[in-house]
């Protein structure tokens, strides 16, 4: 049979060739390749079933020597995590049942603290407290927090910053800047007064001017100082006024000249404000009229002598007798009146609780009777021809009430 048409791997051992027999010689050609695949097929299962057994051995040493007495580890400590476990879950159970006094309750160590088990540890911080109670606790906060913490007036005035302490003085501060105030406005001389937002109300109160007092060229007549100045006061609603209100101060009366014969001053001005409130000047003296009587809520009234004047808010003897010269007279709220000369008398001038006082009366030739206080004091008296002394000028105290701030 020709080679070609014997069986190979190249075509898987197969033959279509006529005539195939299967001599020696085909069969030795046939399988001689077939029995070298089979030794090295052999030879490639006892490598693989060697490496197999060098492998599954050393496995064996590992597990052995490392992985094993881990596991018996790891084995151990879950033991004793489940023995801790009972324990504590028994422990549970007793202190649920029963309760546990604090003394056997064990701390670790705590800083600042000395004990070492609760009962004791409360009462250490007891006596913490009670130390706290004790002691003077916002001086011992002041000495704590820094001076850049602590709310300046400013702050503590404006209410906006929520970050700041607040010491004593600056909520003080704070209190004062937010409440409510009264402030004063005094005139001596006519100007304007003019309203102000935080305005509510206003206490007006008001002083005219006081009158002149008489003169006279000789000693041997009755001379009389002039009469206080009205005082008048009004509590008036902010809403009623105007923005602005012209505000009048009436001058003081002026006295009679030097040199005149038993002539009489001037009568104090009129003080005034806007439409709302006035008060009405002092009178002034002539030698012939008795003058010198106190300023008050009412005009004051021309008397003859001996009689007392009456007013609104003031009772004073009229301003000179026909015997003596007398003090003028006394007010509460008004002027005083001016003092009166008689002679060789010569009486001191009228006091007032808010008034001005008096001028008093002189009977030194040639000089001047003494001049009235401002807030409507009348002038005093003057013999041996020195003048009658001017009265004192009006005034008016305004005080404005305000609302409360808000922030």
């Amino acid at each position: 049979m020709p080679s070609g048409q014997l069986p190979s791997a190249d075509s898987d051992y197969q033959t279509d060739g006529d005539g195939f027999s299967l001599s020696i010689t085909v069969w030795n050609t046939l399988f001689a390749s077939i029995s070298q695949r089979l030794k090295d097929l052999e030879a490639v299962q006892a490598d693989f079933d060697a490496l197999i057994a060098a492998g599954t051995s050393d496995a064996i040493t590992v597990i052995t020597d490392q992985v094993a007495p881990q596991m018996t580890a790891i084995q151990a400590t879950i033991d004793a995590a489940n023995a801790d476990l009972t324990q504590a879950l028994e422990l549970l159970a007793n202190l649920q049942a029963n309760g546990v006094d604090a003394s056997k309750v064990d701390l670790v160590a705590i800083a600042g603290l000395a004990s070492l088990d609760a009962q004791a540890a409360f009462a250490e911080l007891k006596g913490v407290t009670d130390t706290i109670v004790s002691t003077d606790i916002p001086a011992a906060i002041a000495t704590r927090i820094s001076a850049a913490d602590k709310a300046s007036e400013t702050e503590a005035e404006a209410g906006v910053n929520d970050t700041k302490f607040m010491t004593p003085l600056s909520t003080k501060q704070a209190i004062a800047a937010q409440s409510s105030d009264a402030v004063t406005e005094t005139f001596t001389t006519s100007g304007t007064f003019t309203k102000e937002d935080d305005d509510f109300a206003y206490m007006i109160e008001l002083w005219a001017g006081g009158g002149g007092g008489a003169n006279s060229p000789s000693n041997g007549t009755a001379v009389y100082g002039g009469g206080g100045g009205e005082y008048s006061s009004r509590l008036i609603p902010a809403f009623l006024i105007g923005a602005t209100e012209t505000v009048t101060i009436g001058a003081g009366g002026l006295g009679s000249p030097f040199g005149a014969n038993q002539t009489g001053g001037t009568n104090g001005g009129n003080s005034s404000f806007g439409s709302f409130l006035s008060a009405r000047g002092g009178f002034s003296a002539t030698a012939s009229s008795n003058q010198g009587v106190a300023g008050g809520g009412q005009r004051p009234v021309q008397l003859s002598g001996g009689q007392t004047a009456t007013s609104g808010f003031a009772s004073g003897s009229a301003g000179g007798l026909s015997a003596a010269g007398v003090a003028g007279g006394l007010s509460t709220m008004g002027g005083g009146g001016g003092g009166s000369v008689y002679v060789s008398s010569a009486g001191v001038g009228g006091t007032s609780m808010a008034g001005g006082s008096g001028g008093a009366g002189n009977i030194t030739a040639v000089v001047k009777g003494g001049n009235g206080s401002p807030r409507g004091g009348g002038g005093g008296a003057s013999t041996s021809d020195g003048g009658g002394g001017d009265g004192g000028r009006g005034e008016a105290r305004i005080t404005r009430f305000k609302r409360f701030k808000t922030i």
